[in-house]
């Protein structure tokens, strides 16, 4: 009996009761019977890297960075400072996130994810980058450009958002090179999932993304064989 492909997500988070989580974990459901599926995601929880396995499927937990946990990245860590440490706290992540960490506070993460994809037993035959954060898709770029086999890698974006077309203000001084970011993320040898048809037609028309390369899966569907 032949082996499964192996196919890996590549996530911020996986067991928060996020939107996007619940979206990861049903379609997890859907293709494990396909695939031998693995999870690389942060948990806030973790102080070092963690493999378990859960239903068939491996899950790698890592620890978030030091300036995610104590300055960066609000969603993450238990560091609550109060009075003038909290004043100096929030400044500081505002410069840094304004001005070094592109395009969003998990930019922080990337080495680590790449060290994670890099000490698996294997090359995956898919690898699937959850975005938001669009940091995912630096992560699972470079990664691809860095390996040195000729074992075909195919990547798949799965977008929840446009980048730099989007009503939430993400670093209004930057829109330029975020639209430049995004063009060359959605320039990559790559499938492209979104969850909505305004969204489909937006990176059809302003990025070129053809037809054949995108896909619709909108949130809370049931994934069923055609």
């Amino acid at each position: 009996m032949s082996q499964l492909p192996q196919l890996v997500f590549l996530c911020p988070s996986y067991d928060f009761a996020s939107p996007r989580n619940i979206r990861i974990k049903h379609i997890v459901q859907y293709l494990k019977s396909q695939y031998r599926i693995c999870i690389v995601c942060l948990d806030a929880n973790m102080h070092e890297k963690s493999v378990t396995e859960v239903d068939d499927v491996a899950i790698i937990r890592l620890p978030y960075s030091r300036l995610s946990t104590l300055i960066t990245n609000r969603y993450v860590g238990n560091f609550h400072p109060t009075g003038l440490l909290r004043i100096l706290c929030r400044a500081v992540s505002y410069l840094i996130n304004r001005f070094w960490l592109f395009p969003d506070p998990w930019a922080a993460e990337k080495r680590t994810m790449v060290r994670a994809l890099n000490e698996l037993d294997s090359v995956p035959d898919v690898l699937v980058a959850s975005i938001m954060p669009f940091s995912m898709a630096m992560v699972a770029t470079e990664y691809r450009r860095a390996l040195v086999t000729e074992k075909d890698l195919k990547l798949i974006l799965d977008i929840g958002d446009p980048l730099s077309h989007n009503v939430v203000p993400l670093k209004k001084r930057f829109s330029g090179s975020l639209k430049k970011f995004e063009q060359r993320v959605l320039s990559e040898d790559s499938h492209v999932v979104v969850t909505n048809e305004a969204t489909a037609k937006h990176y059809q028309s302003t990025f070129g993304v053809t037809s054949e390369r995108l896909s619709v899966i909108p949130q809370g569907a049931s994934l069923v064989d055609s």
